[in-house]
């Protein structure tokens, strides 16, 4: 005779054997509705515009203002190594993504790189009628994201998550966005003059319509002159050293390149007149440098004569006055109208980086890179010595 103790022994067991199927399926089924599920990025907006600080850059230029005509080469060699020590320590602090995410970051910035290059090669330069209002794009290894800049008198919060539901419909949800509030780049020309014989990098130069600075010596096509920012004229422009005047007749462009899509704003000048391999502020690169994230640069142009920072992305596209361009090196520090084309080098190793294409004329500078330069003029060689 079966007990109601026994009854209700059986009845648990079977209960729980019950829920036990029951948790099972389900446990089953969330799992596979876990791992078909996409990846869902963060989205993050910066409603203020970027301020870049660091204590090893305003130490190092502390001890860059010691040196003068006066210092020993033997003092002088010292502070260039404590400027090469903060420079390593800055670069240590540089946040650092594996290989695999940051490759997938930089393949989605150059979708989207690639689909803005497509928008303002049919709008009027600088303009937002249509499309979207990016002005420039990075990979940001601090927030492991995609780093969207917004033109800031389009970046508010009533519009910010329509910009990012526009830009994950072409990069996908799979990576994180960060929009930052951003100035537009310009390119830095000017009218002001300065005579220098022979001429150096970041020495005034002119077109009809431009006043620029001399970038670096270089030969092309069989022809002796130098390098400097394509924006500064057209090919079979003349060229004068500081004014465009025929007594200041410095040679004609043969190479000019600033076009949408390219990794390079840059130009060839063949000179008529004598070349220096010397930039104004005294230095001599001895070759082309390779672009590190935090690393010190300094760059040299007529307006500014001279200016030291960091290097904030070393792989940026964006907007240089509506024309988008590709593979820059944006940096800290602000070069001025006038400055375009001047050169852009690593004052402790003494290498030639790049050469100024523009800047938001507040806080930072992009700048094409030396290394670029040969992917649009095959056959350019550096004249170092």
């Amino acid at each position: 005779m079966t007990t109601n103790s026994s009854k209700n022994k059986t009845q648990t067991k079977v209960l729980i054997a019950v829920i036990a199927s029951i948790l099972l399926s389900l446990g089953i089924l969330m799992t596979q509705n876990v791992s078909a599920a996409p990846a869902i990025g963060l989205d993050k907006v910066q409603y203020e515009l970027k301020v870049v600080s660091s204590p090893e850059l305003d130490k190092a230029r502390e001890i860059l203002s010691e040196i003068d005509a006066g210092v020993s080469e033997q003092r002088k060699a010292n502070l260039m190594s404590q400027v090469k020590i903060l420079e390593q320590q800055s670069i240590d602090k540089a946040s650092k993504m594996n290989s695999a995410a940051k490759a997938q970051l930089e393949d989605k910035r150059n979708i989207l790189s690639d689909h803005m290059a497509q928008q303002y090669s049919q709008t009027t330069k600088g303009k937002f009628n249509q499309g979207l209002p990016i002005i420039g794009l990075s990979v940001n290894e601090a927030e492991s994201a995609l780093e969207v800049e917004i033109d800031s008198s389009y970046l508010t919060t009533a519009n910010s998550a329509s910009i990012i539901k526009q830009i994950r419909s072409i990069v996908g949800n799979e990576i994180n966005i960060v929009l930052q509030s951003a100035l537009p780049m310009q390119t830095t020309v000017c009218s002001q003059t300065g005579d220098c014989e022979p001429a150096k990098g970041g020495v005034k130069i002119s077109t009809f319509t431009d006043g620029c600075s001399l970038g670096f010596k270089a030969s092309f096509g069989g022809n002796t002159g130098f390098v400097t920012a394509g924006h500064c004229g057209n090919a079979n422009d003349d060229v004068g050293q500081p004014n465009f005047v025929f007594w200041d007749d410095i040679g004609t462009i043969t190479s000019s390149h600033y076009v949408g899509g390219s990794n390079c704003d840059c130009a060839f000048v063949n000179a008529n007149e004598n070349i220096s391999d010397l930039i104004f502020s005294s230095i001599n690169p001895g070759f082309v440098g390779g672009i590190v994230q935090n690393g010190f640069v300094s760059q040299e142009g007529y307006t500014t004569q001279g200016v030291f920072g960091l290097v904030t992305s070393t792989s940026w596209s964006g907007t240089v006055s509506g024309v988008w361009l590709n593979d820059l090196v944006k940096t800290s520090f602000v070069t001025q109208k006038g400055d375009s084309g001047g050169p852009m080098y690593d004052t402790v190793n003494s290498s030639l980086l790049g050469f100024a294409s523009g800047s938001d004329l507040t806080s930072f500078s992009v700048n094409s890179k030396a290394s670029n330069v040969q992917s649009v003029m095959p056959g350019l060689t550096w004249q170092f010595t």
